[in-house]
């Protein structure tokens, strides 16, 4: 009883973590996107403007 309770236990904070990290992996490539994306736009602008 104890051993079951325990291996649903180390289970669910496997795949919490599992969770947890394809989150954060997500957020981070947003983060990524958006930083490509405002380099992008400042780079253009100020092409744009010097040139």
């Amino acid at each position: 009883m104890l051993l079951m309770f325990l291996y649903k236990f180390i289970l669910f904070i496997d795949v919490s973590i599992i969770i947890f990290n394809i989150y954060f992996i997500f957020i981070l490539f947003i983060f990524y996107l958006y930083f490509i994306l405002f380099y992008f736009i400042s780079a253009y602008f100020w092409f744009y403007f010097v040139l």
